[in-house]
């Protein structure tokens, strides 16, 4: 049986609803997903269905997110919707947001059986423009939609991949990767759009807490020397391709980098596996500056393959530059200077081109003493020394790879020297390590070598974690913005081999 349901957002001058057809089997749940997709939410804040139980007393049905949380009667992904809506003029409300309060009126308009050959849910009828995603102080009010074929066709669209479209396959994955790979080197983008000029896109939701709201890409090749594609993401990626641009990019920079990239190289460069890939495709290219090569950078770890995750984003992210080419966009109007980018937003009927303001925020630090009281404890009865001590925080050049295929990674060298002897301490190789472990393994190095009346820290990062037991340690302390001392040691040990 299907449900022909009418979904009219409420409180709007200009009537806004959308009219769709779904199995009358579906799920609470199902239904949420159904308006997301008409509306064009992003299933970014918390939802609750109510109706009437024998038309008097309210019944709640939502998400199991905990009774002291969200209390609900009933769990959305138990409840069908045949269930409660049972006869045509039936209604209930769907109320979106609990900030910005957006409420649906769902009300059942007739019922009659599936239709042979016919795909559901689908999108039948559309009437008003809806809001964006957090937008009720900007919302100015519903417009006519002017072209509803196109509104109705993006919103099936969305429906088809929501609930039809079953999880690519790996080879699936590789070939549209290696299509849209062969495609963008086809068209050469970078002979129109430099380096400089940096294309922002938005990412789809369900691959923002992976990659930021925003992928920054950068077109490689205006200069004739490396060809490809940067993908800068998140706030760290953002960091480190504003360095890029502005010529501020460091050594110590190379360990925290986050983007993924595409160049086209010679075939001396490629590895056995990125030629293995190439082959699997059936592919093979001639000439310099040819042959595909994909890689990650995460922060600490060493340049490495991209993972079905990243193949797939960075497949999206290609496919969206190529439409860009596609499109009518004047090469132009992409020259924009940072903080301001051209931006790709998605949109119902597409994409919509639009300007984003993208600052590059300072790294924050934000510890506090992650050591237990009696953690601390034997700290008490350890001798006081009546001198300073310096610190100093460093990776090594060379990644250590643990075994056969899997991802290296930089290890770190941390040095306790004694500035009025001039005297090296200390020194300590060791993975990077998270805040908590950071201020243990300091502690105990005070155990071991004694607690200084001052310590002076050349590397920020590590005084900012470890700032929290210095001060819970009564120790004065400083950040030593430049230390030639320390740079002549952290210089000679990078030399060493420590493998």
């Amino acid at each position: 049986m299907i449900y022909q349901l009418k979904i009219k957002l409420e409180g709007e001058e200009v009537p806004v609803w959308r009219r769709v057809e779904i199995p009358s089997n579906f799920t609470f749940q199902n239904l949420h997903n159904v308006i997301q997709s008409c509306y064009n939410w992003q299933d970014s804040h918390v939802h609750m269905f109510t109706l009437l139980k024998n038309g008097e007393v309210p019944v709640k049905i939502g998400m199991n997110l905990g009774e002291d949380l969200f209390p609900v009667d009933y769990f959305e992904d138990n409840e069908r919707i045949d269930a409660w809506l049972t006869s045509p003029g039936d209604t209930l409300t769907y109320q979106y947001d609990f900030g910005d309060d957006w409420l649906h009126t769902v009300e059942l308009e007739e019922t009659f059986e599936q239709l042979p050959e016919m795909i559901y849910p689908r999108c039948t009828r559309v009437r008003g423009t809806a809001p964006k995603e957090d937008g009720r102080i900007t919302w100015e009010g519903s417009e006519e939609i002017k072209d509803e074929k196109v509104y109705i066709d993006a919103i099936n669209k969305k429906l088809l991949k929501k609930f039809h479209e079953k999880e690519k396959s790996q080879g699936d994955i590789n070939q549209e990767l290696f299509d849209n790979i062969v495609a963008f080197k086809q068209r050469k983008p970078w002979k129109k759009i430099s380096d400089h000029q940096v294309i922002a896109i938005e990412n789809p939701i369900e691959w923002q807490e992976d990659f930021g709201q925003f992928s920054f890409c950068s077109i490689l090749g205006s200069n004739g020397q490396e060809f490809g594609v940067a993908i800068y993401f998140g706030s760290q990626g953002l960091r480190e391709m504003d360095k890029i641009l502005r010529n501020q990019f460091e050594e110590e920079d190379t360990y925290e980098m986050q983007n993924l990239l595409v160049t086209f190289v010679d075939r001396e460069e490629l590895t056995k596996t990125d030629y293995q890939e190439i082959k699997a495709q059936q592919l093979t290219f001639r000439g310099k500056n040819q042959w595909p090569q994909l890689r990650s950078f995460l922060p600490t770890y060493h340049p490495w393959y991209v993972n079905h995750k990243e193949k797939k984003h960075v497949s999206y992210i290609l496919s969206v530059i190529l439409e860009l080419l596609d499109s009518t966009i004047d090469e132009k109007e992409i020259k924009t200077k940072p903080p301001e980018y051209f931006a790709i937003l998605e949109a119902e009927d597409g994409f919509e081109i639009s300007t984003l303001m993208a600052h590059v925020e300072d790294v924050k630090y934000d510890h506090e003493l992650y050591l237990a009281q009696e953690e601390m404890e034997p700290l008490k009865f350890q001798k006081r020394l009546n001198e300073p001590m310096r610190l100093d925080q460093f990776f090594l050049p060379d990644p250590v790879q643990e075994e056969e295929g899997v991802r290296p990674y930089y290890v770190e060298v941390t040095v306790f020297f004694a500035p009025e002897q001039q005297q090296m301490l200390d020194a300590q190789v060791h993975p990077a390590l998270p805040p908590s472990h950071l201020q243990r393994f300091i502690k105990d190095q005070f155990m071991n070598l004694g607690i200084p009346n001052e310590v002076q820290v050349a590397n920020k990062a590590l005084y900012e974690t470890i700032k929290p037991l210095l001060e819970a340690l009564g120790i004065s302390h400083s950040y030593l913005n430049q230390d030639e001392t320390m740079d002549v040691i952290k210089s000679e040990m990078k030399n060493q081999n420590y493998s």
